[in-house]
């Protein structure tokens, strides 16, 4: 059976002419994967040199496996993180390629964008920071840059966001104002516009508000499906007002775009759901949401989850079998998946 990285590391064939092929990728903060059981769940803040070195050779890999890319959009690249995908960028793709890293952090959690693009296929015009206020602060969620495609001459923008996460209706709300900033920036009456990213929304939702916002990227829903993969993982930290494990599923990363056809795109792995345990994920959720008003509710709980740890093995360092069960990251770095497109202009 082909390992994860060997399955996703692929284009569908196509005969049709290309004029673009973008790759977007949440990288997973590596300040953040400790306490993210199904990533690295061996190495912990402590070993900060050993994962580090483990996730610059896998992006390392990433990026020349896809030397023929135009753009990659990376989300989640942490304070850690810059001179590790930095260093990537120099080994596997080379001068050819330009580096740009977004200006300020999104967030609390200190993320920033980076947008990698090749010089030798495309010309930058301009790069724009977008910007959300959140409690008298202002956090960048958008790195828009402009291009003029070298061999057709066309213009277009390209689009790196990644979009507040958290399950909380003040979540929620943010998601629906960041989406509200995208669509009223000048960008999006141009023509030829690609948005790609980590939207942390679920995908009939997101559907619902871009139409509904008068977002260029027309046709059904199913239009969209193939150019999407979904976040799954479980993690055990302080998050959305939950301390403790808890499951995060079903949230979109996407590429969507208006001027161009679609030509190609990342496969086979449509989903991330088909590459995990979902009875597994049902099993833990409902742990998760189980009372614990009293004491012995507390321990009942805290018993299930530690009996459910060591069934599948997460407690123990050396074992990496059990650690397959439900949870592809033991085959890549990340808690997504890559998500890309050949596209030609129209």
């Amino acid at each position: 059976m082909e390992s994860l990285e060997q399955q996703i590391l692929a284009f569908t064939p196509t005969t049709e002419p290309i004029s673009l092929k973008i790759l977007s990728l949440n990288i997973l903060a590596q300040h953040l994967c400790d306490g993210e059981l199904p990533a690295y769940p061996y190495i912990n803040s402590k070993h900060q040199s050993t994962l580090q070195a483990l996730r610059q050779e896998q992006l390392s890999k990433f990026f020349s496996e896809h030397k023929s890319a135009d753009i990659f959009h990376l989300q989640e690249v942490g304070p850690l993180d810059e001179a590790t995908v930095q260093n990537a960028h120099k080994s596997s793709l080379g001068s050819n390629f330009e580096y740009i890293i977004s200006r300020s952090f999104g967030g609390t959690a200190k993320l920033q964008l980076v947008t990698i693009f090749n010089t030798l296929t495309l010309d930058k015009i301009s790069v724009q920071d977008i910007y959300f206020p959140k409690k008298g602060k202002l956090f960048q969620f958008g790195l828009a840059l402009q291009f003029r495609h070298k061999m057709t001459l066309e213009t277009f923008h390209s689009i790196n966001v990644h979009l507040n996460g958290g399950k909380t209706p003040e979540d929620k709300a943010i998601r629906t104002e960041q989406l509200k900033v995208l669509i009223e920036n000048p960008i999006f009456k141009e023509r030829n516009v690609v948005l790609t990213g980590d939207f942390n929304t679920e995908l009939d939702e997101l559907d619902g508000q871009m139409k509904g916002m008068g977002f260029p990227f027309v046709g059904p829903l199913e239009e969209y499906s193939p150019l999407h993969n979904t976040e799954n993982r479980i993690q055990e930290r302080q998050r959305d007002g939950h301390s403790g494990m808890a499951v995060v599923r079903r949230k979109i990363d996407a590429v969507f775009y208006c001027g161009f056809k679609k030509a190609a795109q990342l496969v086979p792995t449509a989903n991330f759901e088909s590459l995990v345990n979902s009875e597994a994920l049902d099993r833990i959720e409902s742990i998760c949401k189980l009372k614990e008003d009293k004491e012995a509710e507390k321990q009942e709980k805290a018993d299930l989850i530690k009996g459910f740890k060591e069934e599948i093995g997460l407690n123990l360092e050396t074992n990496t079998v059990n650690l397959q069960v439900g949870f592809p990251n033991i085959y890549w770095f990340s808690d997504h998946l890559p998500v890309g497109a050949c596209l030609t202009f129209t």
